[in-house]
Order: structure tokens, then C-alpha cells, then sequence
């Protein structure tokens, strides 16, 4: 809560912030900024368990991260990062810089891109684990990475919640309507 008010009053333009809940992501590395720099300065990617997932099987881990991959992520769950402006379909720019000034903090965020978008496709470490490919074996099918979504998007569409006007109670971790 104090660092969702601190950023609010940093600058008049984040007035805007001040509606974003301290559980969204912007508040947490403001926090993690002032109050733990030397975990910070080791974060390389700011994502949610999804998007993470979406990495690891594109390929990325934490030894060596090939230079192609980055993150990606949707509108709905950028929408949880405190950061996203609904009007123009992007991050607010103005507020990732007033967050953390040194830019590391927009290099860590995901590209926003369409739920069906094709993020990347399973890497060759994943097909030979799963068994798609016997291990002497250096090249095989283009399995397409979707985006995705969030749990209560995508619940909410199974469950045909897709008209204006109707609803859905998801009494989860979230408890959202």
C-alpha cells in the first residue's frame, strides 16, 4: 500500500497509479526497487507464472537464456501490472520510467501481444524430454507457444461468458466477479 501511494505522488502525471492495488506487479518492484536493491539488480524478467512457463518451454533458463527469446505476455494479465494504459493498448511508458528511472524495469517487462498470437515454439530440449524426439535426434516438428491468458479470462470464455451483460463468480485465490 505505501509504495502504490509513494509512486501516486512521485509525479503528477501518476495520479493514474493510484488506483492500482498494491497485489498488481507495479507496486511490488517499486517496493523490491526501494527496499531490496540487491534482489532487484538480479531480477531479469518481470512475468507471471504463465508467461514464465511460456519461456522455460521456448528454450529459456536461468543458465544460459538464448538472445531470441523474451517474454510475452496478453492484454488481460499486462492489465495486472499496474502498468497498462486500456486506452491505447500498450504501457504507460511515463509510469514504467517513474517506477525505476534506470530502465531495467522496462527491459524486464513482457511484449503485449494477442492471446492466439504464436510466441515461439517448443524448444528441442523440451521435445527430447517429452519424449517427441529420441535423443540422437537435432531437428523436428514447429510445435507453436500460444500467449495465453489468465485463469479467470480463459474460465470465463469456457464457461461462455462472452456477451455484454453476463457474469461469472470465480471464488478462488482471486475472488473475482
Amino acid at each position: 500500500i505505501r509504495s502504490t501511494m509513494d509512486a501516486s505522488q512521485t509525479d503528477p502525471e501518476a495520479q493514474q497509479w493510484s488506483h492500482v492495488l498494491p497485489g498488481f506487479t507495479s507496486p511490488k518492484v517499486l517496493w523490491s526497487i526501494r527496499n531490496e536493491p540487491d534482489i532487484w539488480n538480479r531480477v531479469r524478467w518481470c512475468v507471471l507464472p504463465h508467461d514464465y512457463i511460456n519461456l522455460v518451454l521456448r528454450g529459456a533458463h536461468d543458465d544460459c537464456p538464448p538472445p531470441n527469446i523474451s517474454p510475452t505476455t496478453d492484454r488481460g494479465d499486462a492489465s495486472g501490472s499496474g502498468l497498462f494504459d486500456t486506452k491505447n493498448g500498450q504501457y504507460n511508458e511515463r509510469l514504467i520510467s517513474i517506477i525505476d528511472p534506470s530502465g531495467r524495469y522496462e527491459k524486464s517487462i513482457p511484449k503485449i501481444l494477442n492471446p492466439l498470437d504464436i510466441c515461439g515454439y517448443l524448444s528441442l530440449q523440451w521435445m527430447h524430454k517429452i519424449g517427441l524426439l529420441r535423443k540422437e535426434e537435432k531437428t523436428g516438428l514447429l510445435i507453436p507457444i500460444s500467449v495465453g491468458s489468465g485463469d479467470n479470462m480463459c474460465s470465463a470464455l469456457g464457461v461462455g461468458c462472452v456477451q455484454p451483460g453476463m457474469a461469472v463468480m470465480s471464488l478462488g485465490t482471486s475472488g473475482t466477479i
